[in-house]
């Protein structure tokens, strides 16, 4: 027996499965429980739509989950804060952003047909402060994506996207940036960095991986990683490709396929570099160069075989360069 009224305390509910989903949203839409903050709805084969205008005003968070033929009606879904679709709403090929005036929090993964992001009509009142968009195939871009309070932005395995142009004036309090699997860049773009950009990532992009000097001096960037690149560069980085970040303080070089040299040189204008991290480079072996920068407090190398052995052997071509360095971690154990 299936109930047919919620407690009036209830404030999170998690409903799976067709018969389940069906039967709740029903009561849900009917009875608008008014302590409810919280809903996630999974593992829905069947044909269905949610009324946003529907759902009671207290829900401020929803998550939809392996629901492919959920169609989501969001008009007016007005308290909504929190919105995650993941591999569900195939149907849904523009999201509008007008919809969800307090919206903070929006993810959207392996949503197959989504095509673009439709801006709120007031961009001065946007309320968004981080924003994922991964694993959708067909995915174009933000046609004048603005987002005053957006802090986090991650865009990951959306091959057909653009960017959003103009970020620097775009998103100006953006901090976090990571980018995954090559979105089509502009080049007036790669230089247009957000002003309070702390934390840039740049992950299997062979594109920006060659245009990273073309982002020119950026004061406030502190963390860079880069990784996951597998074209065919045995020695890294060359001199003048490492834009000039001169707040820079930890870079994290991760899954250099056929890197077989680290370039001392071409890290020497990172005058704040305190912290350097070295990850599943199978290649590795050598670094080149007089030693890494004076600056550094600490070194950590991990799943990189070869350049393990010569540092643990403490072999000179290898110590020399690095023996300077407080601090040296090697595969979750000190050397010192």
């Amino acid at each position: 027996m299936l109930v047919q009224k919620f407690p009036n305390s209830l404030k999170s509910l998690l409903i799976k499965g067709c018969l389940l989903v069906e039967h709740f949203l029903g009561i849900i839409c009917n009875t608008q429980p008014t302590c409810l903050q919280s809903l996630d709805i999974s593992d829905c084969a069947c044909s269905l739509s949610i009324p946003g205008h529907h759902l009671p005003k207290s829900l401020k968070e929803l998550r939809i989950q392996n629901c492919r033929n959920l169609e989501f009606a969001a008009t007016q879904c007005m308290w909504l804060e929190s919105l995650e679709i993941h591999d569900s709403c195939d149907f849904l090929t523009f999201f509008p952003l007008n919809t969800f005036p307090n919206l903070k929090h929006l993810v959207i993964k392996g949503c197959l047909h989504l095509e673009t992001l439709m801006p709120p009509l007031q961009l001065e009142d946007s309320t968004l402060d981080s924003v994922t968009i991964s694993c959708c195939p067909n995915f174009v871009n933000f046609p004048r994506f603005a987002a005053p309070n957006l802090t986090s932005f991650r865009l990951i395995q959306c091959p057909m996207m653009s960017l959003p142009s103009d970020m620097n004036i775009l998103l100006p309090k953006l901090e976090f940036l990571s980018i995954w699997d090559g979105p089509t860049l502009d080049m007036d773009l790669v230089i247009s960095l957000p002003p309070n950009l702390q934390t840039l990532y740049i992950m299997n992009d062979k594109y920006l991986l060659r245009h990273l000097s073309l982002m020119g001096m950026h004061e406030g960037i502190t963390f860079l990683s880069i990784g996951s690149i597998s074209m065919s560069v045995s020695s890294f980085p060359k001199v003048g490709l490492l834009p000039h970040f001169p707040s820079l303080a930890t870079l994290v070089l991760y899954g250099f396929e056929y890197m077989e040299a680290l370039d001392c040189d071409g890290l020497l204008h990172l005058t704040s570099l305190i912290a350097l991290q070295i990850g599943n480079c199978p290649k590795l072996k050598s670094v080149k160069g007089e030693r890494l920068p004076s600056s550094l407090l600490k070194l950590e190398i991990y799943a990189t075989p070869f350049l393990e052995e010569l540092c643990n052997e403490k072999h000179p071509h290898i110590w020399s360069k690095i023996s300077h360095i407080p601090s040296i971690r090697v595969n979750e154990r000190w050397v010192s």
